[in-house]
């Protein structure tokens, strides 16, 4: 009998202990749930910073915008505190980003806006439309008239994320005045570094429309870079830069590239 009573016993200690287990959300990795809705703030250390919302959880993931301090995100279920990267929203817009340049809670308070303020000044007509998303076969939202003043929640290469009194939308960077810059110093001529998400990054010798983001391009690899070596930008076009290294003139990835914007 006393065997009995002790397997007994056993059996039930493991299933307490396996309901206290489902009861846990995460926290033994250090990953608790977050509250649905629970907002955060982008909150970069140098405010000339802007964060990338991307569309998977990962550095070298597309971009759907750079996002200035100060913007508000919404943090779906899926989060985790703890995690490297939020999921959220920003408008109708979901993605990731980097969760340890946004500020949660009562950090969110302290953080000082950073988005510019434009004004729509379309010398082709009236005014822009804002739309749903970032594509002119997007829903109009409504007419935004020249002369309206919008501010910018965050910049892709050809639209702008803004906020319009109570709407949020996109509108297109031509027909906005002061023109709000998508890669500072670019085209032109800047300084950048091979990003510490890859361990090297390809260097092409041309640029050709065939290049093909996710997927190998036409252009033959002709050389690697290191992390962290340091290139002069001198041109961009679509997702790629051409830049400059030890005399000789490559095109690379822009996602390889780090201008001090996470």
């Amino acid at each position: 009998m006393p065997a009995r009573k002790n397997i007994f016993q056993g059996i039930l200690s493991a299933l307490l202990c396996a309901a206290l287990l489902l009861l846990i959300p995460w926290n033994v990795y250090g990953e608790t749930a977050r509250e649905e809705g629970e907002i955060a703030v982008v909150c970069n250390p140098d405010p000339k910073d802007r964060l990338h919302l991307r569309t998977k959880a990962f550095g070298s993931a597309k971009s759907l915008g750079k996002y200035y301090n100060g913007v508000a995100v919404s943090l779906l279920p899926d989060s985790k505190a703890g995690a490297a990267w939020a999921h959220v929203r920003i408008g109708n817009t979901e993605g990731y980003m980097e969760a340890q340049y946004l500020a949660f809670g009562e950090d969110a308070l302290q953080v000082l806006s950073a988005q510019p303020e434009v004004t729509v000044d379309n010398q082709a007509g009236s005014g822009l439309n804002l739309r749903a998303g970032q594509s002119i076969e997007s829903p109009v939202i409504c007419l935004l008239k020249n002369g309206a003043k919008v501010t910018v929640m965050g910049v892709s290469e050809e639209w702008l994320h803004v906020r319009a009194g109570d709407e949020t939308g996109y509108i297109r960077i031509t027909g906005t005045s002061p023109r709000v810059p998508y890669t500072y110093g670019v085209p032109g001529v800047s300084n950048a570094q091979v990003t510490h998400r890859v361990n090297r990054a390809a260097l092409y010798a041309e640029f050709t429309d065939a290049f093909w983001d996710g997927g190998n391009p036409a252009a033959p690899v002709v050389k690697y870079l290191k992390t962290g070596t340091k290139v002069t930008v001198a041109d961009a076009k679509g997702e790629y830069c051409q830049i400059q290294y030890q005399g000789h003139t490559y095109w690379i990835s822009r996602y390889d590239l780090d201008f001090a914007e996470r």
